[in-house]
């Protein structure tokens, strides 16, 4: 009996909602619930969404967990690393990338819809292609595998994955290649093989070589008896003018099948060099050209094939890191076709992947290193005008897509040329080094005269932040800037000296350089961001300090005001992708629905209270309703 009054008791709290002040306070329920739902579901369906699924495949799982320890050597971040997995549909709304390594010599493409031969240096890029592949096919004998390629920008190292499907355990076949960034004619191919099973595994190599004309000359070159080379040489022409260049080619004899026992793993390094001339080039240093060429290459794959393959690596990484201390950064934006950090480290990447390490074709081996030392630096303290433009980052001829390598060698000159025409040719000439620091001038932009740096950006732009890393000024001075966007959406720069060897003081100072000029130190000094009329530039850093104590005498402007604050729409856009604020745009259309609907809602009462028919309603409602 007792479920019987329960049962009953719940049915005449159910009735209760008959009454019309139950009515309201469901009403008021349903409403909460439509904001709470409004606002938190397009999250929750997107975390749902792009939640990753149960992997019943054990390859698969073993392709993510092989990504995941690649990911986390080296603590790279999301837009720092590009990854293309064969089991997962491409994501249309993020922009496709090529895998591209290359060290200004020579360069190579990775992805699986390209050729992979090597691309050597034409005008500016490398653009010419060397019709010689590199690429170690394996046969894994059987169609049950799952594959990765993954792209570390910070290491300039791209990786293939691949997982086989085998009795037990899947097998796997980590691969990794790079263009060394010290040792220019080197390209890399290291093949890691992992068989966790019990079943032996066999594996299949084969690689293309050669596909060019038959006018060459091959040779079999014999270092000692653990290291067989083949050896091409010949001429081809370069891709701008159709200038000849003579070549050599040394790449490493390739093992047919490999067999892996089980418990068993297995590496394999593969070591390819490639020297050449420049495009018609009658007096290069290289003497009488592929004589002095061969001579070379020989000496160069003795010393590298000597080296540990951990420490060749090391080299390589350490590089590239360095190469990457300097930097720009910039605020997420989510405005439609804004630019954004992974699209801007990808096209450095790119940029410096085409550019030497030194001002010339030299590598650690070469005995005039130390003075070619001393010419590259020479160059890097003569910034000379660099950069006297706009902000590239508000060309988009400068920003399209980035998803072949053709597309990325056209990117690269167009880049090339633009800088070299904007002043920046001793920077660009300097190397990898000079080049990453006439891009960080130009998309700022900052200007280098014969006294000062400044930061030539207009106020009204300045609506995200700008972090700049490392900005170099001369030899041994580098500088930390902050662009920084408050809470009342007013910007500010915060300058810091990230090192200084040279013990002597670098001041600052605003638009107009009214104030006294500040000592930059360690600890980051702010600076507010002012207009001018005339415009002016809004920083000004320099070592001469009675230099910026006149400079305000030679600029002639006439008012210096505190730059307003952005408008609440321009910061809206880049934070939220709309003007209307944090919220989404549906959570305001369907506020305002709501409100339609309820005030309908009271009208219809109302006309129902006032206008209907009398008779029909209970006297008991129409006494509540009274007034």
């Amino acid at each position: 009996m007792s479920i019987l009054n329960s049962i009953d008791i719940y049915i005449r709290r159910w009735k209760r909602y008959d009454s019309n002040l139950s009515r309201k306070r469901l009403l008021i329920v349903l409403f909460c619930l439509s904001l709470f739902f409004l606002y938190n579901g397009p999250s929750f369906f997107r975390w749902i969404w792009h939640k990753t699924p149960l992997l019943k495949d054990e390859s698969i799982n073993c392709v993510e967990r092989e990504i995941n320890v690649l990911i986390a050597s080296g603590g790279s971040s999301k837009d720092d690393v590009y990854i293309w997995k064969s089991y997962e549909q491409i994501d249309k709304s993020r922009k496709q990338f090529t895998f591209y390594v290359g060290n200004g010599k020579i360069g190579f493409s990775l992805s699986h819809t390209e050729s992979g031969h090597f691309f050597i240096l034409g005008k500016r890029a490398l653009d010419t292609i060397l019709p010689f592949y590199p690429f170690i096919e394996t046969d894994y004998l059987t169609d049950k595998t799952q594959k990765a390629l993954i792209i570390k920008l910070v290491d300039g190292i791209a990786h293939r994955v691949t997982c086989i499907r085998s009795y037990s355990q899947p097998s796997s076949v980590v691969e990794t290649f790079y263009a060394h960034r010290f040792i220019s004619s080197l390209f890399v191919h290291e093949i890691r093989i992992a068989n966790p099973s019990e079943v032996p595994l066999l594996l299949k190599f084969k690689r293309e070589g050669w596909k060019g004309t038959d006018d060459v000359l091959k040779q079999h070159m014999v270092l000692n008896r653990d290291v067989e080379y083949h050896q091409i040489q010949g001429q081809i022409k370069s891709a701008d003018k159709q200038k000849p260049m003579d070549f050599i080619i040394a790449a490493p004899i390739v093992p047919e099948t490999v067999e892996i026992e089980g418990r068993g793993r297995k590496t394999l390094m593969f070591r390819t060099f490639v020297n050449y001339t420049k495009p018609g080039s009658s007096s290069s240093r290289y003497v009488d050209k592929i004589p002095e060429l061969k001579l070379y290459l020989r000496e160069t794959v003795k010393k590298v094939i000597e080296m540990n393959s951990a420490t060749l690596k090391n080299y390589h990484v350490e590089a590239w890191h360095n190469l990457w201390k300097s930097g720009f950064g910039i605020s997420h934006s989510k405005a439609e076709g804004s630019v954004n950090g992974d699209f801007i480290n990808a096209t450095l990447y790119y940029i410096l992947s085409q550019k030497s390490a030194f001002a010339d074709d030299i590598d650690i081996f070469t005995p005039t290193s130390l003075v070619e030392h001393a010419r590259t630096n020479a160059l890097l303290s003569r910034p000379d005008s660099c950069y006297h433009g706009y902000s590239t980052l508000q060309s988009n001829t400068l920003w399209t897509d980035l998803s072949t390598v053709q597309n990325v060698n056209k990117i690269v000159s167009l880049w090339l040329l633009t800088l070299e025409n904007q002043g920046c040719h001793y920077l660009i000439e300097a190397g990898a080094e000079g080049t990453m620091q006439a891009l960080i001038l130009s998309l700022a932009p900052f200007q280098f005269t014969k006294f000062q740096v400044q930061f030539n950006a207009q106020p009204k732009d300045l609506h995200r932040d700008y972090f700049i890393r490392r900005l170099r000024y001369g030899n041994i001075t580098f500088v930390n800037i902050t662009v920084l966007v408050g809470e009342d959406n007013k910007a500010s720069i915060f300058v810091a000296l990230d090192k200084n060897i040279a013990n002597k003081q670098l001041y600052a100072c605003d638009a107009g350089c009214l104030d006294p000029p500040a000592t930059l130190t360690s600890q980051p000094i702010q600076f507010p961001v002012k207009e001018t009329q005339p415009p002016t530039a809004i920083l000004y850093i320099t070592f001469d300090k009675l230099r910026l104590e006149e400079f305000k005498h030679s600029l002639h402007v006439k008012e210096v005001n505190l730059a307003p604050a952005h408008e609440h729409h321009i910061i809206a856009l880049h934070r939220h992708g709309h003007q209307l604020g944090g919220l989404p745009a549906l959570f305001w259309v369907s506020i305002v629905f709501l409100i339609v609907i309820f005030h309908l809602f009271l009208v219809k009462l109302i006309y129902n209270e006032y206008c209907g028919n009398s008779s029909a309603v209970p006297t008991y409602e129409r006494v509540r309703y009274a007034v």
